[in-house]
């Protein structure tokens, strides 16, 4: 498992209970906490059927895409006796997942009971076995000790004895626990190719603290990195959207000396030197056309942050939408919750 790092995005996804004994899931599921979308099957062969067609798709074959395929990059350089070919981030297509609806389907974790007549569920985890699940058996205590050997195997990756007096908090925390681990697992290749082409800091624990603490006090369900210093989109369950922008002392240095070097208005000038706001162009667009002279408008007050090695500037920006960004609608995961 890779260290605690911040993931490139995040979002709600379903949990599949998979058990023979219908009373016991319908007990379980009751007990579960409402925002916890679910699925339940009480025949294996069914749920890795559903399984298969709901797994999330790995990041680096979504978003990173490598040079050497790239036909004016190609022209340029000869990349024919490079072992590891560099790669490219396609970091502005990461949050169009927020436009789809089907993005809440999606599954990570797998709870399945050890002891079923068809198939037991060390025998369907090992049917997944290369499948981007985490799963987590449930077991009487009389194969505690199968959950135990199948644990160090890493076949599983969490499990939990039916007898646990405090079972369906064990399972809320397994649950969320994992969900967030696939997550950072997903994203950490994008992560260190962002970190080795560019001033990103996103690994940096001062950072990854300070975000996941604000997502989690501002009741920010899922994220979404935009640009490669460390801004998100963010969305609550509502749906309500907001960006969380982000700069290093490089750059906000940079941001002053094109300023200066522009012959920026003297006020922008002033309020990028003093680091009393911090520049955020919304799209790629927006870098290419929006003049120095236009920069009062992208200014947003800032927050200092600062740690031993690194000093960071952010804001929060609410009530703005840029209409390139929500060319469609959303669906929140309020209203997915509602309507399953």
């Amino acid at each position: 498992m890779p260290k605690s790092n911040i993931t490139c995005c995040y979002y709600p996804t379903t949990v599949v209970f998979v058990d023979d004994n219908e009373s016991f899931l319908d007990n379980v599921l009751l007990e579960l906490d409402e925002n916890i979308n679910t699925r339940s099957f009480t025949e294996p062969t069914k749920a890795i059927e559903y399984l298969r067609q709901c797994a999330l798709v790995p990041f680096a074959d979504k978003y990173l895409k490598s040079l050497k395929h790239d036909s004016e990059v190609a022209e340029r350089f000869d990349y024919s006796n490079v072992e590891h070919s560099y790669v490219d981030v396609d970091i502005f297509n990461i949050h169009k997942e927020v436009f789809n609806p089907r993005r809440f389907n999606n599954v990570i974790v797998v709870v399945v009971d050890y002891t079923m007549p068809e198939m037991n569920g060390l025998e369907m985890c090992r049917a997944l076995k290369n499948w981007p699940f985490k799963f987590v058996l449930i077991t009487g205590d009389a194969t505690l000790n199968n959950a135990i050997e199948a644990f160090n195997e890493g076949l599983i990756h969490q499990f939990i004895p039916k007898s646990s007096s405090n079972f369906i908090n064990k399972i809320h925390d397994i649950i969320h626990s994992l969900q967030e681990t696939q997550f950072e697992e997903f994203s950490e290749v994008i992560i260190k190719n962002l970190s080795a082409c560019s001033s990103a800091s996103l690994s940096d624990p001062l950072l990854v603290n300070f975000l996941k603490n604000f997502f989690k006090a501002n009741n920010i369900v899922e994220y979404y990195l935009i640009n490669e210093s460390g801004c998100f989109l963010m969305v609550n369950a509502r749906g309500d959207l907001s960006w969380m922008i982000i700069k290093n002392e490089e750059e906000m240095l940079e941001y002053t000396n094109s300023a200066i070097d522009n012959y920026g208005n003297r006020e922008i000038i002033k309020e990028l030197q003093s680091r009393e706001k911090v520049l955020f162009l919304y799209t790629e667009a927006d870098h290419i056309n929006v003049t120095v002279d236009d920069w009062g408008k992208y200014l947003y007050p800032a927050t200092k942050l600062v740690g031993e090695n690194n000093t960071y500037y952010y804001s929060h920006i609410q009530g703005v939408l840029k209409s390139s960004f929500f060319i469609n609608g959303i669906t929140s995961y309020e209203s997915f919750l509602t309507t399953k």
